[in-house]
């Protein structure tokens, strides 16, 4: 179902509207081609296709009118007004949520496809591990080869005593190869999927773990657990920019332990929260049935993808152009990028940061003979059949900035040329002399 086109209403500093319009032409357009291209996906499920490459080939097509959509969404923010803002972003969250819909879908239903072949392949092992087991009976040291079929066949009452055993070892095979394929799945996740499996109102169970530990193991790890520092986590005001660091060491040293209940885990949130981010929990009480709820809407209201791409732009953006020998704002810059570009891993999200005017405006920031080097790059990218990326120039500035601070070199740089009194006094008396030349002039 093709989303209603939002309305955008052009802002007095925008000055060109037959921009506007194209851009949203194309949006339009795009939104509809994905809006096909998951309709025939669907109906490939539903005929029971087991094509693969077939599926590849349209999710190929739909992850890249996916991005270029919301790039051209990206640049519509420029010509909307405050109070549109929130339309856009539903918009945008909309198609998200369907492409994001029919994916899962789609892992699921490949994943459906080979999972019977491999179910069998496991029953017939087991079988076999049996049926060698039924042929030694007294002789375990024995090889399976040296004992004839011709004595299983003999022997029917083994085959009868031995038949119930053989079916709950096939079935548990299966199982035990279903939960791997479903627990390592090929389409990498953002950090804070967990948040959306914790099921609301109800306590969190974590996955045991198939490893057995002896006593000797527990102790040794708990020995020298005791030489590990304290660890102090950060506390989280809202901000944006902290909050994948903020729920990956969250879940490391609260979630994950299994000895926490859920009561003793929304406490530790509440304590490890300020600003706008403990005003939006502060309503949900410290009672554990209410933790799932609480990481929920920290991730609704501070860790949506494209808030956070906001955010990294805007601190990427917003400084003051670097001067030529400033090594320490050039580096400050790197670690942004680098920090940037880490963050968005981890969301999987890169839409916003790499729209075309966001990318210009990191690359006007830097020293102009910077810029002069960076077309050369991207002139290397683009004959590679594809546009440069935020990750592009990250990766080009943390070698300017390794030029620029190598320990030999690092600090020899242009100084500029020596103040003269004398030239610049002459160059004074030259320009007050045009200047009197040029006013007592008659038309």
């Amino acid at each position: 179902m093709v989303e209603p086109e939002v309305q955008i209403t052009l802002s007095s500093e925008n000055t060109d509207p037959e921009q506007q319009v194209a851009i949203k032409s194309k949006r339009r357009q795009l939104r509809a081609r994905i809006t096909r291209s998951i309709k025939r996906i669907r109906e490939f499920i539903e005929q029971n296709n087991h094509n693969k490459t077939r599926f590849d080939k349209e999710m190929a097509e739909l992850r890249r009118d996916f991005e270029s959509a919301r790039e051209f969404h990206t640049q519509l923010y420029d010509f909307a007004d405050e109070s549109q803002l929130p339309t856009m972003d539903k918009w945008e969250n909309d198609l998200t949520n369907d492409v994001y819909s029919i994916e899962e879908e789609t892992e699921h239903y490949l994943s459906t496809i080979s999972l019977p072949e491999a179910s069998q392949t496991s029953q017939i092992q087991s079988t076999s591990q049996n049926m060698q087991s039924m042929q030694t009976p007294t002789e375990p040291e024995i090889e399976p080869e040296t004992i004839p079929v011709s004595s299983i066949e003999n022997n029917p009452a083994n085959e009868i005593s031995e038949a119930p055993q053989v079916s709950p070892i096939s079935v548990e095979s299966g199982q035990n190869t279903i939960n791997t394929n479903l627990s390592s799945p090929t389409t990498p996740c953002p950090f804070d999927a967990w948040i959306d499996d914790l099921v609301e109102f109800k306590e969190t169970v974590l996955p045991k773990s198939s490893q057995s530990v002896s006593v000797a193991d527990a102790l040794y790890k708990l020995e020298a657990s005791k030489d590990i520092p304290t660890i102090k986590l950060p506390k989280f005001s809202g901000n944006a920019l902290f909050y994948a660091d903020f729920i990956g060491r969250f879940k490391i040293h609260i979630h994950d332990k299994p000895h926490l209940t859920d009561d003793m885990r929304m406490i530790q949130l509440k304590m490890h929260v300020t600003g706008d981010a403990e005003r939006a929990i502060s309503g949900l009480g410290s009672k554990g049935v209410m933790y799932a709820t609480a990481l929920k809407i920290l991730k609704e209201q501070f860790g949506q993808p494209s808030t956070i791409a906001r955010s990294l732009v805007n601190q990427l953006t917003k400084g003051d152009k670097i001067q030529r020998n400033d090594r320490r704002a050039l580096r400050e810059l790197s670690i942004d990028l680098v920090n940037c570009v880490a963050t968005m891993h981890q969301v999987k999200y890169f839409a916003d940061v790499n729209a075309s005017d966001n990318l210009r405006k990191i690359v006007m920031r830097l020293p102009d003979y910077l810029i002069q080097k960076w077309k050369s790059v991207v002139i290397d990218i683009r004959e590679k059949q594809r546009p440069p990326t935020v990750e592009d120039i990250s990766t080009f500035l943390r070698k300017q900035v390794k030029a620029e601070f190598d320990p030999d070199f690092g600090d020899m740089s242009l100084k500029p040329p020596k103040y003269d009194p004398r030239k610049a006094k002459q160059e004074k008396d030259t320009e007050l002399t045009q200047h009197k030349g040029t006013s007592i002039r008659k038309p």
